[in-house]
């Protein structure tokens, strides 16, 4: 099997949709939606942070 070939099947078999189908990942994030999401994540990290000392 050529490196190509290779590729070309890994590629067919594995995508970001499958990924997501097999709870590999949780959300696909559209590049325009990145920053608010992030920040939000960061957001809810600090207060779950700061819950748990006591603050």
């Amino acid at each position: 099997m050529t490196s190509r070939s290779f590729r070309a099947r890994f590629e067919a078999i594995h995508n970001i949709e499958r990924a997501r189908e097999v709870d590999s990942v949780d959300a696909i994030v559209p590049a325009a939606k990145l920053r608010p999401y992030i920040a939000a994540a960061v957001e809810r990290g600090m207060a779950r942070t700061l819950s748990s000392l006591g603050g």
